[in-house]
């Protein structure tokens, strides 16, 4: 297992505040073969500056700058053609791991035999504060699963190099591109695989419970109707279907 190289890819924009903390928690990261490919979306601020100090200490840590500002989907996207990894796994630039990420869910995949895997995850307010709110996943899910009850984070994703043709996200779906992918992998792979153990702190830095709530509802429909194809039919039961499934989330994380 130690010669299995794991690619995290990672959008980076206007970041300053955060980008330090998370590219310590993967410095931290008991498992240390791995490469950091972080595509900065053309930050105005520190960012960069604050990458290449890191880069200038340890070759693991890659930049790459885009000429244009494009959005995380693109970002993404030449990450992933830069990675030579073994396994792909997905980091946003101002959320973290727990140490031991990247080696328990390694051993869980090789264990099992799997090749696409997620695990649960924290809630954090922007100081990184835990909100004692946690996110369980079950232990597997299929495409239909997926279209009803989005319990995918990217930021737990890590997928074998064998499924990367199916791994370029849409370019132009910059919000809801994440889930347009899992499901496309799922058209190819029957199942992914939840660890149900808290791996990743996912950092809520917009104080706006309505406006996020309004994004996550435009953005499903649109992966409905306008990536997947689904019948206004079939999309407006699954859409009351994942409004249910995030109420019932949400009411047990409060609960836990």
């Amino acid at each position: 297992m130690k010669n299995d190289l794991i690619s995290i890819i990672i959008p980076v924009f206007n970041v300053e505040k955060y980008i330090a903390d998370t590219i310590n928690c993967i410095l931290n990261q008991s498992y240390q073969n791995w490469e950091a490919i972080l595509v900065d979306d053309c930050s105005t601020d520190g960012t960069i500056e604050i990458i290449k100090s890191f880069a200038l200490n340890d070759s693991r840590i890659k930049l790459i700058v885009l000429e244009t500002n494009s959005g995380p989907s693109t970002a993404r996207n030449v990450g992933l053609d830069q990675a030579r990894g073994n396994y792909i796994a997905y980091l946003d630039s101002d959320d973290l791991w727990m140490d031991n990420k990247l080696m328990d869910q390694l051993n869980f995949m090789k264990k099992e035999n799997i090749k696409f895997s997620f695990t649960s995850y924290n809630l954090v307010d922007c100081n990184g504060n835990k909100l004692n709110r946690e996110v369980h996943v079950p232990y597997k899910v299929n495409y239909n699963d997926l279209l009803g009850n989005t319990v995918i984070s990217t930021i737990t994703v890590m997928i074998e190099v064998s499924l990367k043709e199916y791994l370029k996200m849409p370019e132009n779906y910059n919000n809801g591109e994440d889930l347009a992918t899992w499901l496309n992998i799922l058209k190819h792979e029957n199942f992914a695989y939840g660890l149900d153990s808290v791996l990743s702190s996912y950092r809520q830095v917009d104080n706006s419970l309505s406006s996020g709530i309004i994004n996550r509802l435009t953005r499903i429909w649109k992966v409905y109707r306008n990536i997947e194809k689904l019948t206004i039919h079939k999309s407006i039961t699954l859409y009351f279907r994942y409004i249910w499934n995030n109420l019932r989330k949400r009411k047990k994380s409060n609960s836990d």
